[in-house]
């Protein structure tokens, strides 16, 4: 599984969740100097690390070893840099079956985009 968050705080927070409700998963973060090893169960990213253009990071993490891709703040997937990290996983392909979930509390944005461009 792949969590992408935007903050530190949103991706430590993630991590203790996660390890809360099962102590045996490997999680692990890619963020700055902190880099996920291929071994891991769930791997908690920055949308900043992985969605910069040519980012060697997102290449480094294969298209399909992930099956769930969970976004926090989902109503900023209309950005470029969350299209460029979900595209990369496959998850708009038409015979795709990966999961994309997305969690916000901002359901309607500033800019009046929608979350369903990101629809198949």
């Amino acid at each position: 599984m792949l969590v992408l968050a935007r903050r530190e705080e949103l991706m430590e927070q993630a991590r203790q969740k996660l390890l809360d409700a099962n102590p045996h998963l490997q999680v692990h973060i890619e963020q700055g100097s902190h880099r996920a090893e291929e071994a891991c169960d769930v791997v908690i990213a920055s949308i900043q690390t992985l969605g910069r253009k040519g980012s060697k990071r997102l290449l480094d993490l294969p298209s399909d070893e992930f099956y769930l891709v969970v976004v926090d703040e989902a109503h900023h997937t209309s950005a470029t840099t969350y299209r460029r990290v979900l595209d990369h996983f496959g998850l708009f392909e038409r015979d795709s079956k990966k999961l994309l979930v997305g969690f916000t509390a901002t359901p309607k944005r500033g800019d009046g985009q929608g979350l369903e461009r990101l629809t198949k």
